[in-house]
């Protein structure tokens, strides 16, 4: 039985890269900015943007090491396959991480969705920016 990796790296939602030092660059910029803007979203009290930069920051942070490795996940699912597969198993990350993870991604979902009467607690947007901001520090030392 094929892991959920091997079905995203199969089906072409994970692409084997070049290793070319300015795009994990560039994306590691892009998640201290979309961080820089979480924080600042946050303090305007607008939790929804500020949800909206962190979940950025989260998954520009994590693919970064994963584009220095040669692997770029196209897709939030196949971004959390390839973290636990590449970084969380091999010790680079902590299991801890993927529990994060899976939160962002649900609240994520949550954003996308247009019902009327959502409302976006500042609590829930506060927790989501200190994680990102969790992933941002943790992912600095892998690239």
């Amino acid at each position: 039985m094929k892991s959920a990796f091997e079905v995203c790296m199969k089906s072409g939602g994970i692409e084997r890269v070049t290793q070319e030092q300015e795009v994990w660059e560039k994306e590691r910029r892009e998640a201290e900015t979309a961080l820089t803007n979480a924080i600042g979203y946050g303090e305007e009290n607008d939790p929804r943007r500020a949800m909206q930069e962190a979940y950025y920051a989260i998954f520009f942070a994590l693919r970064a090491p994963l584009l220095k490795m040669g692997f770029r996940p196209k897709s939030p699912s196949c971004l959390k396959h390839a973290v636990e597969e590449l970084l969380v198993k091999a010790g680079k990350l902590d299991r801890d991480l993927m529990i994060g993870l899976e939160m962002a991604l649900e609240m994520r979902v949550q954003l996308g969705e247009h019902f009327t009467g959502i409302f976006y607690l500042h609590e829930d947007s506060q927790e989501l920016v200190r994680f990102a901001d969790h992933v941002v520090t943790a992912t600095a030392r892998l690239v």
